[in-house]
């Protein structure tokens, strides 16, 4: 069949199948303008690689809470807080923290130094002989063996002083001057075994149950005429007869000291040596002592 020339139906293009009209229309219909969202969303990721994940930021969170509590409770402080002026203050919301000394109070480099030198010269010049002669003019009586003899007059200055730093009480011991038996744990064992009164082959045992037996005798304890220290031959044990702040004035209490001897077995006189407790601090101050 020809094809009519210049009839227009003819020169039309063909009709679109149905299938490609319903694609067309849906995708004119249906498609929403998303433009402006996945703008947004494209944003949204490229921020997101710049942000830590949720581990990370929980834990920042965690520090700048912990931070801003540290800071506000250095800062905020109620007037019944505040320290006493007499030993120190705390600028707490300063970012160098810092102390203040009072004018009274000297710090630790204006503490005047003993000449240790000298001191020992001192101990050594006294003996126990020159101590016992002197306590026999004396004729002063001996009191409780028990106790650790020491002259009134010396009270006073073998006290501790009392210091305050950062909220805790120091006590400083001065040097004193003590009459004492001082023995080598090993050498005081083996003194004790060759007179017999040790538990065999025990040494603690054996110290144990000397010092036992001076506590309940002489009441010899720590803190009350007994301490220990290290040289360096080893440990050594001291037993405190007496304490003065003075070499001379050392008391001699006879009946103490042949307590001493008969416990421990020797005919030895005691010796004056020199001592000086280390500094002990003690419980923090309570709020109504600040």
């Amino acid at each position: 069949m020809s094809k009519r020339l210049g009839c227009p139906l003819s020169e039309a293009r063909p009709a679109l199948r149905r299938s490609s009209r319903l694609k067309t229309r849906q995708a004119q219909t249906l498609a929403p303008d998303t433009s402006e969202e996945l703008q947004e969303i494209h944003k949204a990721a490229a921020s997101s690689d710049e942000r830590p994940n949720k581990r990370k930021l929980a834990l920042k969170d965690e520090v700048e809470l912990k931070a801003s509590a540290v800071n506000k409770k250095l800062c905020v402080r109620e007037d019944n807080d505040r320290p006493s002026k007499s030993h120190f203050d705390l600028q707490t919301c300063d970012a160098k923290r810092t102390v203040r000394f009072a004018v009274d109070e000297p710090t630790d480099s204006e503490v005047p130094e003993r000449d240790f030198e000298a001191e020992f010269a001192r101990a050594k010049a006294v003996t126990p002989q020159f101590l016992a002669s002197q306590a026999a003019l004396a004729c002063v009586p001996e009191g409780d063996i028990r106790e650790v003899a020491c002259p009134p007059e010396a009270l006073e200055n073998i006290k501790p002083s009392i210091r305050i730093r950062k909220g805790h009480r120091y006590c400083v011991y001065p040097l004193r001057y003590v009459l004492v038996f001082t023995y080598n744990c090993q050498k005081l064992y083996d003194h004790l075994v060759a007179r017999r009164r040790d538990v065999p082959g025990d040494r603690c045992r054996t110290l144990g149950y000397l010092c036992e037996r001076l506590r309940k005798e002489l009441g010899v304890e720590p803190g009350n005429g007994f301490t220990m220290f290290e040289d360096e031959e080893g440990m050594r044990y001291m037993f405190v007869v007496s304490i003065s702040d003075r070499p001379e004035t050392l008391p001699y209490p006879e009946a103490r000291v042949r307590k001493f001897q008969k416990i421990i077995g020797t005919s030895g006189l005691p010796s004056i040596r020199l001592f000086q407790n280390k500094t002990v601090s003690s419980v923090p101050l309570a709020a109504h002592e600040r």
